[in-house]
């Protein structure tokens, strides 16, 4: 994220004229020099310093070189839909290329008596959305989306927990990750980062493709398309494998459900 929300809400008015005007207009802004800026948003030099250091910025040249590393990151507005498409392919592929951490991640589940998924922000909407379908499965799961939440102390031999984070850095996931692993659980993590914290904590890691699309205002328009697909191919590789939905009971329509 470019800057937090607890930086930018610290500006005062003027300071936040000068931020916004910067974020509308970031081509001409990374051309100006500290002065020119201050007169195309009529404040002052001092007004301009404040800002970038309330910002955490050293400086104005590294305010500046920020502004430019985002713009040139920022994805076109006019093609948003072309790399949501490009990245559910690109999981796709990713998926029938290399299936082995899918099929092993499928096999835990079905020896797991209890799963559990976890994730906040919109992983963690995600995150209920995956056990409401791993339990349309057969594979009662349920969803936690508070990272305080606390972990569970007995029976954790066949418990699972299916974490989503898209970076897969989240500090408090990274915590609740390794004390549910202290009392036992097992550990799935599903995110577009191969590298990161969670993945290397992990017993199995599923990549997913997730090209980052967040706005300076802290607003965060990252496509979960992927990790749907991801999520759903898991229940559904889960049905195909086990048939404990017929087995309860042969009267069962099975079409009474659908939406």
């Amino acid at each position: 994220m470019l800057f937090g929300y607890k930086q930018i809400i610290s500006l005062n008015e003027n300071e936040s004229g000068v931020f916004r005007y910067v974020i509308e207009h970031p081509t001409a802004a990374v051309s100006m020099n500290i002065r020119e800026l201050a007169q195309e948003t009529n404040t002052s030099t001092a007004t301009v310093a404040r800002m970038y250091k309330k910002l955490g910025c050293a400086s104005y040249p590294v305010f500046l070189s920020r502004i430019q590393a985002y713009e040139q990151q920022m994805p076109d507005m006019n093609t948003c839909a072309g790399y949501t498409v490009s990245a559910l392919q690109e999981t796709v592929d990713k998926i029938q290329k290399d299936n082995d951490p899918w099929q092993k991640a499928v096999r835990m589940i079905l020896e797991s008596d209890a799963v559990t998924v976890m994730g906040c922000g919109n992983c963690g909407a995600l995150a209920e959305y995956a056990a409401r379908y791993l339990s349309n499965a057969g594979f009662y799961a349920t969803a936690v989306t508070d990272v305080f939440y606390p972990p569970r102390l007995g029976n954790t031999q066949k418990h699972l927990i299916l974490m989503l984070s898209e970076s897969g850095e989240n500090r408090e996931l990274v915590k609740q990750a390794k004390l549910n692993q202290k009392y036992g659980s097992h550990l799935v993590v599903m995110s577009s980062n191969p590298d990161s914290t969670l993945a290397s904590l992990a017993e199995v890691a599923l990549p997913i493709t997730m090209p980052r699309f967040l706005l300076p205002q802290t607003y965060d328009l990252t496509s979960g398309i992927s990790m749907l697909y991801g999520i759903e191919y898991l229940g559904q590789e889960l049905l195909r494998q086990n048939d404990r939905i017929k087995k309860i009971d042969p009267k069962i329509d099975l079409d009474a459900g659908k939406a």
